[in-house]
């Protein structure tokens, strides 16, 4: 044999002897190690291609206390053979040494999720975890490397390729949760501590549960979709291994999926800024209070969904530790804030964590990408934006698909959502473009006029640590002090008990330049005082809270609530009325004009102004806020011009009504046009 082989043979040997060290080796054994740093340092010189050589240095340069050498060779072992298996390992172990655990776990979990019973990778993730204070997985951990090194005894066993040895099953170490849940399909998604193969069984009942599907794929991410479920239907399902259940099989594991044609209401929790436990506990406790402890049919997060820069630790202590209940019972739709923009890891984000519908199977057009993406439920479509990393501007994919989906989208209500809000005064100034990088100007300049010329009913969003509620607003594009009368369409609080609920003339398919309402709801884990005096806004609360969204029909009510599951704001869009002819598109030439009542609020007589562009039939109707007739006031031929009615605030009976909010409808041939009337008594 050539003597540089011998060397090089020889130095594998005692390099490996080191790996197998890597967790026992005392920094006070210098001088061997130093000996073997400098028989590798001629064995790279002698292959200088061989990245295991790089590597095996590279650990002993780390056990040296030398980190940044260890770093640097490391880095050539992967340039090099960037298949090394234990390239990961060392990561992990440098990452530990240098006070990030946080990325010490990610590497060292990579790595056992290919080999589950390497003893090193064990005893080092243990470590890791006692680092991060997760003293349950440290102990399950030492738990099972105390097996392998232990005789091997009956039980579950692993074949790896030397003697059969008893294996520790499994341990669920995250959900299971929902994502991505359309009509006839869900996504159920968990996580386990050792690799292993993923299945869901599902059924109608909580006991039977015939159907499954299973991956044979080792992994401890598991995603498995179904589909060919049937919709509004309420699905029970538990998870696990070909062999073993992890969760599931009882009442508490199941879900409903999405309704195509809603037979009752629909109720969406929604969470901004939600990424810290400290506060959002309260938050979460309060609203199950105000439920009744009832599941949400889904739920929205508005992003900064964990703090302060997306580790999976944090997700995991945020998001995953703090709604496990809900996850496994109600889909999550989540989008993306500035606190969630990586794992502190290359190739690993803030996706990894989630499924978002990239192809339309939820509803919407095909994004093709899960930073920005739409679902429908029910009469309801729902768009979300991504402020946060994304192209923001005129003609940018983003922008390009938005118009596009709300083109194809027919549904009552429209509802996007996203993180950096076009209008606060919260913790971020709106008015302000070097806040947050221009992003919350970018949304109002460019993104708002795309939803409002399609009709956008509710814009969510966060990043303000408080809560702010605009009025019925359109076309509002420029700062605060640009904001006029006219781009109120409703300036009043939208309250039944207050200046009236909202009123959007269409009651189908959502029409351009209604107005929508805006709720900046960044303050559902941590508050920071802003001075809340924007002009588009009627209501501004630092309260700690979540919002609770219910859209039945043509009503659409949203109330904030607090800690105490307390209702500190609240209001109410309503669409048309039920029971009308069929709608015409509007003419702006041809179109009636309806006049606000008056006086309004009335108490015994209101005076409807009208005014036709040309003769012809025309109806003027009182219907009541649930969209019921109350009294039809004329049904006949019209001259062109203006008109008078007067309403004594009776119904059809003769009755008066009660005190409350009231519509007036014109209908002709050329449209439609809706005013607001409150009666009095």
């Amino acid at each position: 044999m050539h003597s540089s082989s011998r060397l090089r043979t020889w130095v594998a040997s005692l390099a490996v002897v080191a790996l197998l060290a890597v967790l026992v080796v005392p920094s006070d054994a210098h001088g061997p190690i130093h000996d073997r740093i400098r028989a590798l340092d001629i064995a790279i010189q002698q292959s200088p291609d061989s990245g295991s050589l790089f590597l095996e240095r590279a650990e002993l340069e780390r056990i040296d206390e030398n980190p940044a050498a260890a770093r640097r060779d490391i880095d050539q072992a992967a340039r090099l053979d960037p298949g090394l298996p234990r390239l990961a390992l060392c990561r992990a172990a440098l990452a530990l040494d240098e006070g990030d655990p946080d990325r010490a776990l990610v590497d060292a979990g990579a790595y056992l999720n290919r080999y589950p019973l390497d003893r090193d990778a064990l005893a080092l993730r243990a470590r890791i975890h006692d680092a991060l204070d997760h003293a349950r997985a440290a102990a399950i951990d030492r738990e099972r490397l105390a097996m392998l090194e232990a005789e091997p005894r009956p039980g579950t066993t692993v074949a790896t390729g030397a003697p059969t040895v008893t294996f520790a099953p499994p341990v669920l170490t995250r959900g299971p949760y929902l994502q991505a849940t359309g009509t006839d399909r869900t996504t159920v998604r968990w996580r386990t501590d050792t690799a292993v193969d993923s299945r869901v069984t599902w059924g109608l009942t909580a006991p039977s549960q015939p159907n499954n599907v299973t991956d044979a794929t080792l992994t401890t991410e598991h995603v498995i979709t179904l589909t060919g479920l049937p919709s509004d239907t309420r699905v029970f399902y538990s998870i696990g291994t070909a062999t073993l259940r992890l969760a599931g099989g009882d009442a508490s594991t199941a879900f409903t999926t999405a309704p195509v044609t809603p037979s009752h209401p629909t109720r969406i929790w929604i969470l901004g800024d939600s990424g810290d436990p400290a506060g959002s506990d309260d938050v979460r406790n309060g609203w199950l209070a105000y439920a009744g402890g009832q599941p949400p049919d889904f739920w929205l997060m508005l992003g900064d969904n964990a703090y302060n820069s997306g580790t999976d630790a944090e997700f995991q202590a945020a998001v995953f530790n703090v709604y496990p209940t809900i996850l496994r019972g109600s889909t999550l739709w989540p989008t993306r804030g500035n606190h969630d923009a990586f794992w502190p890891a290359p190739t690993l984000n803030y996706y990894d964590h989630f499924t978002m519908p990239t192809a339309g199977e939820c509803g919407g057009a095909p994004s093709g990408t899960e930073a920005w993406y739409s679902f429908d439920w029910g009469n309801a479509h729902f768009i979300c934006l991504d402020s946060e990393g994304s192209n923001r501007s005129p003609g940018s994919p983003m922008l390009t698909w938005l118009a596009t989906d709300l083109a194809a989208s027919h549904k009552t209500w429209t509802i996007a959502f996203w993180h950096h809000p076009p209008y606060s005064k919260g913790s971020h100034d709106s008015d302000n473009p070097d806040d947050s990088g221009g992003r919350m100007r970018d949304m109002r300049e460019n993104v708002l006029p795309v939803l409002e010329s399609a009709g956008v009913d509710l814009v969510l969003t966060g990043h303000s640590h408080s809560y702010e509620r605009s009025c019925l607003l359109d076309e509002h594009y420029g700062q605060s002090t640009s904001l006029d009368d006219s781009m109120k369409v409703d300036p009043g609080d939208g309250q039944e008990n207050g200046d009236g609920p909202y009123v959007k003339p269409t009651p189908g398919s959502a029409a351009p330049h209604e107005g929508e309402v805006h709720i900046v709801a960044g303050a559902s884990s941590r508050l920071i005082a802003g001075a809340l005096n924007h002009p588009a806004m009627v209501a501004g609360l630092n309260v700690l809270g979540s919002v609770d969204l219910t859209i039945d029909g043509l009503r659409l009510d949203a109330r904030y609530i607090d800690t105490s599951g307390n209702v500190r704001d609240e209001f109410t869009i309503i669409k048309g009325a039920v029971g009308s002819v069929a709608e015409n598109p509007l003419d702006p030439i041809e179109a009636p004009r309806l006049l606000p009542g008056a006086p309004n609020p009335a108490t015994t007589t209101c005076r409807l102004t009208f005014r036709l562009p040309a003769a012809g039939e025309a109806r003027v109707a009182i219907f009541d806020a649930r969209g019921s007739l109350v009294r039809s006031l004329a049904d006949g031929p019209w001259s062109a011009g203006e008109h008078h009615l007067d309403w004594d605030t009776r119904n059809g009976a003769g009755q008066p009504v009660p005190a409350g909010l009231y519509m007036v409808r014109i209908v002709t041939l050329n449209g439609v046009r809706t005013q607001k009337v409150m009666v009095r008594r």
